[in-house]
């Protein structure tokens, strides 16, 4: 899940699960057995997701002060590229804001994850580009103080199925770094499989480590065949 333009919250943004010191009550821990999902608003702006937790709405102009100080810690940057920047300023902060409302509803499908109407994190899915714009790209983060509590899984749950009920996005892909294992299996807890792994394409202050590809199809009856077309020819391309 890049901090780059319109999809800064889709790819490698997943520093959302590592442990965290001031964890809740068990009662707050538990994991998201029931899903609503509320898509019945007549413009994208205006929808609202449920997890059992969490309220996940579209961000607001309004919503940079919190953005920036839940976002501006160097932890957070650790596991998304340069383009979500630390130090995290109020710039940053409206910039992410317009480029993930910009085409939003169409190509991109950003959400502010929100507990007790305080912004804890962000999360959503940008459409590919040429041959690939029937896939999006995933990803998803949260603010130190609350990982370590599956709201991350719980969340992402979420989204999945939106994504496979309200759009027309027939595939996921959700990239991370080797030193967030966490992040990984918040994704093989939503099925997603991983898919490839490229040694040593990740360097970020100094060090080195892989990058894992995961991705989920949506739904059985969108799945392709992976037969070529036979008219189809190297000339042809």
């Amino acid at each position: 899940m890049d901090f780059r333009g319109k999809d800064w919250l889709s790819s490698n943004a997943t520093a959302t699960t590592a442990s965290s010191a001031s964890a809740p009550p068990k009662e707050s821990m538990r994991s998201c057995k029931k899903r609503v999902i509320h898509t019945t608003m007549p413009h994208f702006s205006e929808t609202q997701l449920h997890s059992e937790r969490c309220l996940l709405r579209p961000w607001r102009d309004t919503d940079a002060p919190r953005l920036t100080l839940i976002a501006n810690t160097k932890a957070i940057s650790w596991n998304t590229s340069y383009n979500f920047p630390y130090p995290f300023d109020l710039t940053a902060a409206h910039h992410a804001i317009t480029a993930n409302t910009t085409n939003a509803g169409t190509n991109i499908w950003q959400f502010a994850i929100l507990q007790q109407d305080t912004i804890i994190g962000g999360c959503g899915a940008t459409r590919g580009t040429d041959v690939q714009s029937h896939t999006a790209t995933i990803g998803y983060w949260l603010g130190q103080d609350y990982w370590g509590q599956g709201i991350a899984t719980e969340v992402l749950a979420v989204i999945v199925t939106y994504m496979q009920e309200s759009t027309d996005i027939e595939q996921l892909t959700a990239t991370g770094y080797g030193w967030n294992p966490a992040s990984e299996r918040v994704l093989s807890k939503n099925g997603f499989v991983k898919e490839g792994l490229r040694k040593g394409a990740v360097k970020k202050w100094g060090k080195t480590t892989d990058l894992w590809i995961y991705g989920r199809l949506l739904g059985a009856s969108k799945a392709t065949s992976s037969t070529a077309p036979q008219a189809a020819t190297l000339a042809s391309y």
